[in-house]
């Protein structure tokens, strides 16, 4: 059984009537039970491919065929969106995972279901709401249910932007020893298309297919993967140390509890911290350990069950910091680029010009040439140059703290500089920033300072580079 692709081109008609080419003669075949990493820069039609592939939309040019016939079937492949939230249509993690194999024989899918639901670390969630889920929580829930769907393909978009380490290695390597070089095995197991911005994650794949600009630009093995002067990881560049020592914003005894059933669960526990003028910090757990509702408390946005956080000089309840959530989409609100971005500038005093033209400004600076996004509608826009759009909109509020939730995810290794520029402006003009990530190494470039969180609690508060950060993130199950 497979998959083909003859001359597959796409084309979206935009409200201005313009249009753009997503994908543009694309051919290629995939096999059930292949495992295929596809990679490309945002906005390449990577996207685009995962939902020809589901049958979500259909080619504007070509053909797609599954054993010879039109690929018309939304029932062919399983579609674990980027933004995992999407996916989601129940109100507990057991109701999501009833509705997905409610259609699947249960005689096969319960010891399967039950193995992955303990593997992931569901089974102790199967109660909570998903809208209490953290974002990591959220996309393991996604993820095992595109799994347990019993369709002949999964395609997943970006899966682990929001898994730790730990959970990424459970998930490729699952991926990998699932499937099978023989023949009745092999044709048994689903195909799975793995979308990553991540080489060093397509190269456990034994295929890999690379987009560029809407084109099949490379289908092969990893080892022959050209490799192009922006891939290659940028040599550290120390940030510069603002010397002044000046509190902004003091933690002290900071708790946060959610009831379930009836029961009170602690979700931060006795956290004390100062965030000091021109600090550059990096948070860093396993996946629920607290690092979002932690960054919430620091901008204001929750009220502690115990606990003080208070704003000392450059931050106050009228100029509180300023977030960058972890899903971008949910950020955006505008009809067009420009008017999304402008409005943190329009609320800074500046007038309808002087926004525009500071707005202008900051898109051309995250990779996203004014002239040609500023008109766009930020839904239009792929995963990664959403986050472009909501860094940008965020980067014109001058702030004197900003909070960045895993501001990395779906950003190619463009929107990676242009990331770690805007960074480094606001390091050298003394802005402080905290940066929560799962990426340890690129949190090691953009920031001083590292807190270490688990089960709710600070585990560690020290500069990088410190004897006691490697024991803690061996504790945590990250590897250094």
């Amino acid at each position: 059984m497979q998959w083909c692709l003859d001359q597959v081109g796409v084309v979206y008609r935009l409200d201005d009537g313009s249009r753009i080419a997503a994908l543009s003669g694309v051919s290629c075949s995939i096999r059930q039970g292949e495992r295929v990493a596809v990679i490309g820069n945002n906005g390449s039609g990577k996207s685009t491919l995962a939902r020809l592939l589901a049958g979500i939309i259909q080619p504007t040019t070509g053909r797609i065929t599954h054993e010879g016939e039109d690929n018309h079937d939304l029932g062919t492949a399983a579609l674990v969106l980027q933004n995992p939230g999407d996916n989601i249509i129940g109100e507990t993690v057991r109701e999501e995972i009833e509705l997905t194999v409610g259609g699947v024989d249960d005689a096969v899918t319960s010891p399967r279901r039950d193995a992955l639901l303990s593997q992931y670390g569901l089974v102790e969630l199967l109660d909570r709401p998903l809208a209490e889920l953290s974002g990591g929580e959220t996309q393991l829930v996604a993820l095992v249910c595109g799994l347990l769907s019993g369709r002949r393909m999964v395609v997943l978009d970006e899966p682990t932007s929001h898994l730790d380490p730990p959970a990424r290695r459970l998930l490729i390597d699952h991926l990998m020893t699932q499937s099978s070089d023989t023949h009745d095995q092999f044709e048994s197991t689903p195909a799975v298309l793995f979308i990553t911005q991540y080489r060093d994650e397509a190269q456990y794949f034994p295929r890999v297919i690379e987009l560029d600009r809407g084109r099949l630009s490379f289908d092969g093995a990893p080892e022959e993967l050209p490799v192009r002067d922006r891939d290659e990881s940028p040599d550290d560049n120390p940030l510069p140390v603002d010397s002044e020592s000046r509190p902004i914003v003091v933690v002290q005894g900071l708790n946060q509890s959610r009831s379930a059933n009836g029961e009170s669960a602690a979700v931060l526990k006795e956290i004390t911290l100062t965030v000091q003028a021109g600090d550059a910090i990096g948070i860093v757990g396993p996946i629920g350990s607290g690092k979002t509702t932690l960054g919430y408390h620091l901008a204001g946005l929750m009220e502690p069950s115990a606990g003080t956080v208070e704003y000392r000089q450059g931050v106050s309840t009228a100029d509180p910091p300023v977030v960058l959530i972890q899903f971008p989409e949910r950020q955006l609100f505008a009809e067009t680029v420009l008017d999304d971005v402008a409005f943190g500038a329009r609320n800074r005093g500046l007038d309808r010009s002087a926004a525009a033209a500071q707005t202008r400004q900051v898109l051309d600076a995250v990779g996203l040439p004014a002239a040609e996004f500023e008109q766009r509608s930020p839904f239009s826009l792929s995963g990664g140059q959403k986050r472009r759009v909501a860094l940008a909109s965020v980067a014109v509020c001058g702030a004197t703290l900003y909070i960045l939730d895993e501001p990395t995810s779906a950003l190619d290794a463009d929107g990676h500089a242009a990331l770690e520029e805007q960074l480094r402006r606001w390091r050298t003009e003394g802005v402080a920033y905290i940066v929560i990530s799962h990426d340890v190494d690129w949190l090691r470039r953009v920031t001083e300072r590292v807190w270490i969180i688990d089960k709710g609690r600070l585990l560690l508060d020290a500069h990088w580079p410190d004897d006691a950060t490697g024991a803690a993130l061996e504790q945590i199950g990250f590897v250094v």
